[in-house]
């Protein structure tokens, strides 16, 4: 698995090994390196000039009052390392009589005797400077004394090379602390890499949806927190598609619904309005009209209530809260005297009616539904057929009734459902595509209205054709006990 996929936690710590294994690494090979270059020098230890004391002090003490003679600073001079020591030939009294080291090293011959066969330690510890008093005797008495002075620290054989030592021990000293730094950059680099990806992705989504852009997708996966994060903003901009989505399709349906509210109630009342004036200007003179003229008015006036309860009636069962008010019913009387009032409405149009019920059930148990709702399927089913079916034609109604299901299909004897129009019969406002289209001059709601309200109660409507000829409408609603 790539380190980028892990989660945030794994990959703050893998960084930190890598770069604490890197330095050392790193470290060690600079610590070898300069070893290496150590010994190309040569480079004297830091204690080199102390090991010549012996052989110093063993001569000084041969010569004894003797070196207090300037005449025998040559030879002193050719003992005492000239490069890294100094020297200071005093008498007893602390008085200088010649030497390298520039100043008096003591104040008095009294401090002279305190400081004899010590060591006068002065500096930093890195480099400290050690002053060594050798007496000067004569027969056993104090005559005075010579001043060794050198550092502690190592430094080239070669004067030319005399900084050499110093910066390679003050790089071997930082090795470590640049590397930890220079490794830390370098991680933190890559690591900002690889997080700068998925949060520029990220905030590029973010302007987008704030154009309200939302057809893209965030490509970026990984089991950590940033792929968390990413999964939730996707999820976040699917639901603001879908809501976007919806909201665009809830405003071109109102906006459909007032063009065809508009367009359908339109034509109604300018015959109201037509046959109203016509009565108020003309009523007197042709009595014989007055009938006929008030039947139109009547209606169209039905016309225009109907559509406005179809309107109501999507309005109220597009509602996300709304829900079928189920209760027990039971079918064959219910079927019975639908039946009866539908036969009555089909002789007054000069229609025939028949109604059959198929009860195969063991018991005779009521089912639960919404009987005023499945009343408003069945009569818009009903009207949809009277409407079509000529004088002297047939409507039937069918309802068979399982342990599991109940079926009711109204056909006629009516032109039929265009081919074109049968994929889309139970589309909100859909008015047909041909001339002689069942919808024609109606709102186009009612079959929309009987869909919504047989799926709220769980079941499925399907229209077809008859074999026969006619127009068929068979709804299925699963058998519900309370």
């Amino acid at each position: 698995m790539s380190i980028a996929k892990l989660p945030l936690k794994h990959q703050f710590m893998i960084s930190f090994v890598l770069v604490l294994l890197l330095s050392f690494i790193t470290t060690l090979g600079i610590w070898g390196a300069a070893l290496l270059v150590w010994r190309q020098l040569p480079v004297l230890p830091a204690n080199y000039y102390e090991k010549k004391l012996p052989a110093v002090e063993k001569y000084i003490q041969e010569q004894g009052v003797f070196l207090l003679d300037p005449a025998r600073r040559t030879a002193l001079e050719q003992v005492v390392p000239g490069e890294g020591m100094q020297y200071q030939v005093l008498d007893r009294d602390g008085n200088i009589r010649y030497g390298t080291i520039a100043g008096p090293v003591v104040g008095s011959g009294a401090e002279l005797i305190r400081v004899l066969n010590t060591n006068k330690v002065t500096g930093d510890p890195f480099a400290a400077t050690v002053t060594r008093f050798v007496p000067l005797l004569a027969n056993g008495h104090l005559a005075g004394a010579v001043a060794l002075r050198y550092r502690l620290q190592a430094t080239a054989a070669n004067p030319g090379q005399k900084y050499w030592p110093g910066l390679l021990i003050l790089g071997m000293g930082l090795a470590p602390f640049a590397s930890f730094v220079f490794f830390t950059y370098w991680v933190a680099r890559s690591f900002s890499r690889r997080l700068n990806r998925p949060v520029r992705e990220l905030i590029t989504a973010a302007q987008r949806i704030r154009r309200q852009d939302l057809d893209f997708t965030i490509s970026y996966e990984a089991n950590n927190e940033i792929g968390q994060l990413s999964r939730a903003f996707e999820t976040m901009r699917d639901a603001l598609r879908q809501s976007l989505v919806r909201q665009w399709r809830v405003e071109e349906e109102r906006r459909e619904m007032i063009a065809a509210l508009t367009h359908d109630l339109r034509t109604p009342l300018t015959i109201i309005r037509g046959h109203v004036e016509g009565l108020l200007e003309r009523g007197g003179e042709h009595p014989e009209r007055l009938e006929k003229y008030l039947q139109t008015i009547n209606r169209n006036t039905g016309r225009v209530i109907r559509l406005v309860n179809e309107m109501r009636a999507v309005a109220e069962i597009d509602a996300p809260e709304f829900t079928v008010n189920r209760r027990p019913v039971d079918i064959p009387a219910y079927v019975a005297e639908k039946a009866a009032s539908y036969r009555e409405m089909a002789m007054a149009e000069g229609t025939g009616f028949t109604a059959r019920l198929d009860d195969q059930r063991a018991n005779n148990r009521p089912l639960a539904l919404d009987p005023d709702r499945l009343a408003e399927v069945l009569d818009n089913l009903f009207s949809n057929s009277l409407r079509f079916t000529p004088r002297g034609g047939n409507i039937s109604w069918e309802v068979n009734l399982t342990e599991t299901e109940l079926t009711m299909t109204f056909c006629d004897s009516g032109p039929g459902f265009a081919p074109e129009d049968l994929p889309n019969v139970f589309k909100k406002f859909y008015r047909g595509a041909g001339e002689s289209s069942r919808s024609k001059g109606h709102s186009g709601l009612g079959l929309y209205i009987a869909k919504t309200l047989v799926e709220k109660h769980g079941g499925t409507i399907a229209a077809f054709n008859a074999p026969a000829g006619g127009a068929c409408v068979k709804i299925s609603i699963p058998a519900v006990t309370p």
